[in-house]
């Protein structure tokens, strides 16, 4: 490759044949053309290994490597090593981008000499084939009128003003290296302590509020996609980074708030994931006795939240057992079902009444009711709303000589 090359795409791959070639097709036909792709074969057990092969010979701006597994982290890190252009983004191996989306990026990071560059992104739902909008990755609200901009000039939403994934970020290749940044080797959670410090230390960021990059979703909030052997590595993840922004004098209350804020998101999600009510009360015990007051959120009062739902959450937990919290939260998702299902149900009326569908809407509405009604605290609430029930039942049983009809058989 004798020109220079703009941007090195870094692509982690573990088991993605059913997704890698058209990751890999919408990569390879981006607009922006004096790119490497350098894919990174973390162990895989599939036909991931001979599919990257294949676009290798097709393609000299593709490179391999093959390594055993170690997860996403290690890829990456891996691939930084090798990387050779003046930018560098980490895309998964399961997503499909835009094809203007590296030369946008490219674009504006030069135009304001950025250290980061970060864009907006959608969701698509593998089942229905829909595709949705995802205001978490880059809530545009929160982003200053001037560009470029730094910490400075988001004050308690630094961290709170994009997600922790580093696929809708393009990094400068020697803010990267000068900072000696890279990705924590953990199953979960391993691009937290790299986009943290990276937000924290770039003095110029900008913003392509484009919605560039399809994030693919597979169910992953499922009882069947539960994974309980990772529940301590977002914790693991969040207090690297704390230890290390805490190395830093301008760490002031105003970031610290924001970290704090930032951690519980993922916190909550990490609980909703345990697949059993034993994993959920270990993980549950854990952040009353030692997260909660490690990352500052005990005791905090409502104006210190970003949000007024974190707040109530974070008080419950304070003041509940895990099995009462596991109602509350059960019931907050059967209320917003039932105004999921409302508005549904208005929404069908209306259509009769015009003769006319919104399979957009439509689709929209069904995908929110259907992750409400797989969540795994909706669905562990409702066993352990459904163990009490069942006993009271029990001993509210009939005597004998109680007639069948009188039993309501």
């Amino acid at each position: 490759m004798g020109q220079e090359i703009k941007v090195s795409v870094v692509v982690p791959v573990y088991n993605a044949q059913a997704f890698l070639e058209q990751c890999l097709d919408s990569i390879l036909g981006q607009t922006l053309e004096e790119i490497e792709i350098i894919c990174v074969d973390d162990g895989s057990a599939d036909e991931s290994g001979d599919i990257l092969e294949e676009y290798r010979k097709r393609d000299s701006r593709v490179a391999v490597y093959h390594q055993k597994n170690q997860y996403a982290g290690v890829a990456r890190n891996l691939g930084l090593r090798y990387a050779k252009g003046k930018y560098v983004i980490f895309w998964d191996s399961d997503d499909f981008f835009e094809k203007e989306a590296l030369e946008l990026l490219y674009k504006k990071a030069e135009e304001d000499q950025a250290d980061i560059c970060i864009c907006g992104a959608r969701k698509y739902n593998q089942e229905t084939g829909m595709v949705y909008p995802a205001g978490e990755y880059l809530v545009k609200k929160r982003i200053p009128a001037r560009m470029p901009f730094n910490k400075n000039d988001m004050g308690k939403y630094l961290f709170n003003f994009c997600s922790n994934v580093p696929w809708n970020k393009l990094f400068l290749r020697r803010f990267v290296q000068e900072h000696e940044l890279e990705f924590q080797p953990l199953r979960q959670a391993n691009d937290v302590y790299f986009t943290m410090m990276a937000l924290f230390l770039a003095k110029r960021m900008t913003v392509v509020p484009e919605e560039l990059i399809c994030y693919r979703t597979l169910n992953s909030d499922s009882l069947s996609g539960r994974v309980s052997d990772t529940k301590y590595c977002t914790v693991d993840a969040f207090r690297a980074a704390k230890k290390k922004l805490e190395s830093f004098p301008e760490f002031t209350d105003e970031f610290r708030q924001s970290f704090a804020n930032k951690t519980i998101g993922p916190l909550l999600i990490t609980l909703r994931r345990q697949g059993d009510i034993k994993g959920y009360a270990e993980l549950y015990s854990y952040y009353k006795e030692t997260v909660l007051k490690e990352f500052n959120l005990w005791g905090q009062r409502e104006d210190f939240f970003n949000s007024q739902q974190d707040y109530e959450d974070l008080r419950r937990m304070q003041e509940c057992d895990y099995q009462e919290f596991l109602l509350y939260q059960a019931q907050s998702y059967e209320k917003r079902l039932k105004q999921e299902r409302g508005k549904f149900r208005a929404m069908e009326r209306k259509q009769k009444e015009k003769g006319k569908k919104d399979k957009k809407q439509e689709e929209k509405l069904k995908k929110r009711i259907e992750e409400l009604e797989n969540s795994t605290s909706y669905r562990l609430g409702r066993v352990v709303t459904y163990v009490p029930g069942m006993m009271k039942r029990l001993v509210k049983k009939p005597t004998a000589g109680t007639s069948s009809k009188e039993r309501g058989e």
